[in-house]
């Protein structure tokens, strides 16, 4: 069968796959591409809604039928393109049986996971045939974990030495205040994170089968702050953020150690608020939702009743767009280290701060990632790493143009150095 697709946005009807397809159109408009799912009434009307929209014709744009349930839909689907874009979440439930088509039939493969479980599975189960098949599946190309990971590479660039530790600090902010602005997650959004909560038990396992080998030792170690604390960058007051942020740095941290000896950069996340007291409560909020998730009753409640447990930020009706372009984010990252190799009793000195930032973090910074991601494996696959595999952003990307090109989009990031 040939390969009459570059690229096929597979899960299109999702409220993701919308702002995808819709990103597409600019950012993926010297390639050919189509759409894919399981119902063709639906795509076709959402394929209309987003013509009415765009004010263009969309008739060209083909249609294919493909089902998670049905492994020889995905395989004609994945033999007709050279990558699949994989909105279709929750991952963990949904998203093996679209990775496994995509090797077989020898396709590039990116996703928007935020699930640490699904990521290392997919490492375990497929990193040694997607390099015999020389195929390259990305995971965690949206908001997590494209900004935090390209922060990390950027803040190599400028360092002008060796890191040891980066810190990052993640704040939010929405300038619409009305009573729809409160609704910014969509249903789907939430159902992923319950079920990744579902499966934290399997991380530790699942750390131990991936790190049979021990990294070397880096000092001075970065220990984690645990209370609420404040930087002097920022007001606002900063606790532990669990994101799968810091998973994703660390296999490409272990990546390039394995491949290129490289030493290994701590890292740590926060989340900023702008009350002490919310701050001091956050982990606790977390540590329910992770309780709650554990156990058939209570997670059945979580995923019925999201609008209750999110305290209205999620909705199983589709966030206003302008609540969406009302928020904007910035991820600074504070690097530690030394001007050149030196023992590690010797105490790191140098210190650099960047800022990634964007607007519309949750959907328009995702669909972006995303298509740049994939623009960039279809253009770029040179600079990669030549056998392909199972790789995180960093290490699949490092030594291309992806930061360039994702300052250029409509929700592109925006990279600065803040401090030297």
């Amino acid at each position: 069968m040939s390969r009459n697709l570059d690229a096929i946005i597979f899960g299109a009807s999702s409220y993701t796959g919308q702002f995808v397809i819709e990103e597409a159109l600019e950012i993926l408009k010297d390639f050919r591409w189509g759409i894919a799912g399981r119902n063709e009434k639906k795509l076709k009307r959402m394929l209309s809604d987003i013509e009415a929209k765009v004010k263009k014709d969309l008739s060209h744009v083909p249609i294919i039928i493909a089902d998670v349930n049905d492994t020889s839909s995905l395989e004609i689907m994945a033999k007709q393109c050279r990558i699949v874009l994989n909105c279709c979440g929750p991952y963990n439930i949904l998203g093996e049986p679209v990775v496994k088509a995509c090797i077989d039939a020898g396709t590039h493969h990116v996703d928007i996971t935020g699930e640490p479980q699904f990521i290392g599975n997919m490492l375990l189960k497929y990193n040694d045939l997607a390099k015999e098949k020389g195929v390259y599946i990305v995971y965690a190309c949206g908001l997590e974990s494209v900004p935090a990971e390209l922060g990390v590479l950027f803040a190599e660039e400028h360092f002008g030495g060796i890191i040891n530790s980066i810190e990052l600090y993640m704040d939010v902010k929405q300038t619409q205040s009305d009573s729809n602005a409160r609704q910014i997650f969509h249903t789907g959004t939430w159902n992923s994170l319950i079920y990744s909560f579902k499966y934290a038990c399997e991380i530790l396992k699942l750390e131990r089968q991936l790190n049979k080998e021990k990294l070397p030792p880096t000092k001075p170690k970065l220990w984690l702050k645990p209370f609420p604390h404040q930087i002097e960058t920022s007001h606002r007051y900063y606790c532990y953020f669990p994101a799968t942020d810091k998973f994703v740095i660390e296999r490409s941290q272990r990546y390039f150690y394995d491949s290129q000896k490289k030493r290994p950069i701590q890292f740590e996340s926060y989340i900023g608020f702008r009350s002490f007291w919310l701050a001091l409560l956050w982990p606790f909020y977390v540590i329910l939702l992770l309780i709650l998730s554990q156990f058939t009753w209570s997670r059945k409640a979580l995923l019925r009743s999201p609008h209750l447990f999110s305290f209205g930020l999620v909705s199983a009706e589709k966030p206003l767009q302008s609540v969406q372009n009302s928020i904007e984010f910035a991820m600074t990252l504070k690097a530690k280290g030394r001007y050149h190799e030196v023992p590690d009793f010797v105490e790191p000195k140098k210190e650099l701060v960047v800022r990634v930032s964007g607007k519309n973090p949750i959907y328009g910074v995702t669909s972006n990632a995303m298509l740049i991601c994939a623009k960039t494996i279809l253009n770029e696959n040179s600079k990669m790493p030549e056998k392909g595999g199972v790789l995180s952003p960093a290490s699949a990307f490092a030594k291309t143009q992806i930061i360039e090109e994702i300052t250029r989009t409509k929700y592109g990031l925006k990279f600065d150095v803040i401090k030297t």
